[in-house]
């Protein structure tokens, strides 16, 4: 893997990458967004609706002047029930789906809703602080179809990446699931680039110790890019923020490549070729 920084091939082009987080509650192991923001490469705007979750965020990053932590519930600006659970991961904008749940060794104990209270959920697209966003990263249990439809301003003229929690069977009643989200993100111009693994826990009329041989999918996170086919299209900022983003946090570097190189057709520059030389 390669370690260079892209900020030395960009020089004094690099771009200040602005990060949105939605459900940004601690989890104990450093987010994808992590070494962008600690490098100083970006701002983060992050929301967490859990006042706990909150609270231990605020106390951590209270010195941080490149984060923002806002105590809101996102969506379509609806009124929703957050229902909050034991774990605090799985608290969500949606009913835990039990019947389901109860199928898998492990799961179900993971989602017992321990209070419950509506909240109005706020559009990103309304918010003053999530102007001009290059990266949305989601991770709201079954939410993020609402979130989405709350964004399509900054999806379609601003946000050049997302990644998103997806769920392939409904842990929530009522929840939309994969299929609904890559259509709705897919109308506002994004491609699939990539996933993380996908998790597959271990049904109850299974035995436990046989766990590597599960195969029921789960959930994983899906990465979204703007389609490469229209990265011409793109402000040059916004170009260059896209590289910066699948360089530093993904190592998608095939594709940064082709970013640089659409780039510089444009705008007369050389970073595609100082990156490969560099790589």
């Amino acid at each position: 893997m390669s370690n260079l920084s892209i900020a030395s091939v960009l020089g004094s082009s690099m771009p200040y990458v602005k990060v949105i987080a939605v459900g940004a509650a601690d989890m104990g192991v450093p987010e994808i967004y992590t070494e962008i923001i600690q490098k100083g490469y970006g701002e983060l705007v992050a929301f967490e609706p859990d006042p706990e979750a909150y609270k231990r965020l605020q106390e951590k990053s209270s010195d941080r002047p490149n984060i923002s932590y806002f105590p809101l519930a996102v969506g379509d600006g609806s009124e929703f029930t957050l229902y909050l659970t034991n774990s605090g991961m799985t608290s969500s904008l949606f009913k835990p789906n039990h019947e389901l749940l109860e199928k898998f060794h492990d799961l179900a104990e993971l989602y017992q809703v321990v209070s419950e209270e509506k909240v109005k959920t706020v559009r990103l697209d309304d918010l003053g602080e999530t102007s001009d966003a290059d990266w949305l990263v989601m991770d709201t249990q079954g939410s993020e179809l609402t979130i989405i439809h709350g964004a399509a301003r900054l999806l379609k003229e601003s946000i050049v990446v997302v990644q998103t929690e997806v769920l392939f069977i409904p842990h929530y009643i009522g929840q939309p699931l994969f299929s609904d989200i890559d259509i709705a993100l897919r109308k506002h111009g994004f491609l699939i680039h990539s996933l993380t693994g996908i998790a597959c826990p271990v049904m109850k009329s299974f035995p436990k110790n046989l766990t590597s041989l599960r195969t029921q999918a789960s959930w994983t996170d899906f990465i979204y890019a703007k389609d490469f086919m229209l990265v011409g299209e793109l402000p040059p900022r916004k170009r260059l923020a896209l590289a910066v983003i699948l360089h530093e946090a993904y190592r998608s570097y095939d594709l940064c490549s082709h970013v640089l190189k659409v780039h510089d057709e444009i705008e007369g520059t050389s970073f595609y070729d100082i990156y490969l030389s560099k790589l």
